[in-house]
């Protein structure tokens, strides 16, 4: 699993909720064996955590900048690990700068689900930018949930 937190500017009111939420789902992953990497992007991305760091703990985010995920969906295949499926979850409250698309990372076995923040983000978009299935919700604590949610219809 890769998880890609939106930490752009317009995000700067949830910026410890995306912390907590993003720890919540890499720790839910790790405790079912799941190799799980956390990422943020907005101008730039940066790993929050990798998949081989365990007990970690959670943190605040400073959320500012741009919305450009195009450096985090560039390291996309160093997270699969050679696993047969790699899910990549997508937070966002808006749309990207630029003309990235899903579709320019696509791999055998690569899924990718977006997480529309907010009742007033256009679904519709994420599913134009080349998300395979897109779900909105109106928390940043609703994440963990939909994860898990996903991974067992996904898995099931």
């Amino acid at each position: 699993v890769t998880l890609m937190l939106d930490t752009s500017g317009s995000m700067s009111s949830v910026g410890r909720e995306l912390g907590v939420s993003g720890f919540a789902v890499k720790e839910a992953c790790d405790q079912v064996g799941i190799d799980c990497t956390v990422v943020t992007f907005d101008s730039d991305s940066q790993e929050l955590w990798r998949a081989i760091d365990r007990h970690v703990e959670p943190v605040a985010l400073k959320p500012g900048g741009g919305t450009n995920p195009i450096s985090a969906f560039n390291v996309l295949d160093s997270h699969r690990e050679e696993q047969k499926y790699h899910l990549v979850i997508i937070l966002t409250d808006g749309v990207w700068n630029g003309d990235v698309k899903c579709h320019d990372y696509a791999s055998d076995g690569r899924v990718f689900l977006g997480v529309a923040f907010g009742a007033e983000v256009d679904t519709a978009y994420l599913l134009r930018v080349g998300c395979d299935q897109v779900v909105n919700i109106d928390a940043i604590e609703q994440l963990p949930e939909v994860v898990r949610n996903f991974l067992l219809n996904f898995l099931g």
